[in-house]
């Protein structure tokens, strides 16, 4: 008996052996971040809205991750965002430990041609946008004007007030001017204050601006919306330029989409294999439905609204392939600003 427990316990640790063994030599999935740490590079410097929103996915990424890894930001701010780019694309490993924020208008100034470009935006998977915008055109309470099928109806141009060319506001007014609808714009205006103003005083018919943005002053003097660009919840019922412009203009209407639905928008390195990539993007996803990640956005004074990857890929993809004609009126624009 003595001799067969020696011989179970010699033959038990053989076992043990062989099994560690075994086990050491088995593949750790590529999606354990066990171990790992995650880089977020943020293509502003500290301070900023980009950097907040790096940060905080910083915070809250890694326990929504296999493994838990740690999870850092690091700034790397230079070009409009071109300088963090380049790197994601040229210098990052692709193990899905780096990621980065990026700029929103990235795949445009891709499209352009923009200076110092040295990635392809279509090779960096994108991971999702906690948050996007609607840009809104309003009428003033009082007038005719209740829908974009309405502006003709003045008998006279509608008089938009904006700041001046190249503002994002005021390229969804150009864009109706130049699909034919009865508009004027007044430049000079230096802030959504003073246009809201000018309207109430009746200097001007409408004004355009980011949704969320402009959500009090609309409830409080009960401005019309009369058409977007976005996917605001609280627009379900406002018709989408996107919708109905048609030809080139809804190309247009498109790319001034994709800055807007894009937001913040997070990418992982080009190479990296499709199954990290998946599981970033649920990662993602979950950490933006964390609570305690909502909490913190709602105290920078923003609310959630996740763009997925499908859709800004669709976005990008609809950039990229722009027609020239296209391009150009945005050429234009670039060299006056």
């Amino acid at each position: 008996m003595i001799y067969q427990k020696t011989i179970l316990k010699k033959f038990g640790c053989v076992i043990s052996s062989i099994a560690i063994a075994f086990c050491s030599a088995l593949p750790v999935s590529a999606s354990d971040f066990s171990g790992k740490t995650i880089e977020i590079s943020i293509r502003s410097t500290p301070g900023g809205g980009y950097d907040r929103h790096g940060r905080l996915m910083a915070r809250h990424l890694g326990k929504h991750l296999p493994g838990n890894p740690e999870v850092i930001a690091v700034n790397r701010p230079g070009a409009g965002g071109v300088v963090a780019a380049n790197y994601l694309y040229n210098q990052a490993p692709n193990d899905g430990t780096a990621i980065a924020i990026l700029a929103r208008e990235l795949v445009l100034a891709e499209r352009l041609g923009g200076e110092g470009i040295r990635y392809k935006s279509a090779e960096m998977p994108v991971l999702g946008s906690p948050v996007s915008d609607s840009r809104v055109i309003m009428s003033k309470a009082d007038s005719p004007v209740k829908s974009i099928d309405d502006l003709g109806s003045l008998g006279r141009d509608f008089i938009f007030a904006t700041s001046g060319i190249g503002a994002g506001s005021t390229q969804i007014q150009q864009l109706l001017q130049q699909a034919g609808y009865p508009v004027k714009i007044i430049t000079g205006y230096e802030g959504s204050g003073d246009q809201a103003m000018a309207m109430l005083r009746g200097e001007v018919d409408g004004m355009s601006g980011t949704y969320p943005s402009q959500k009090k002053v609309i409830e409080k003097e009960k401005f019309n919306i009369i058409a977007k660009i976005g996917n605001h919840p609280d627009l379900s019922n406002v018709p989408d330029l996107r919708d109905t412009l048609t030809g080139d203009y809804k190309s247009m209407a498109k790319i001034l989409a994709t800055p807007l639905l894009g937001g913040r928008p997070f990418f992982v390195a080009p190479n990296t294999p499709p199954e990290v990539v998946e599981t970033l993007r649920i990662g993602v996803r979950n950490t933006i439905n964390d609570p305690q990640y909502i909490a913190e956005l709602n105290k920078m004074g923003e609310e959630v609204g996740f763009s997925n990857y499908s859709e800004l890929e669709d976005l990008y993809t609809d950039t990229l392939n722009a027609p020239q004609s296209v391009v150009k009126v945005f050429e234009k624009k670039k060299k006056k600003k």
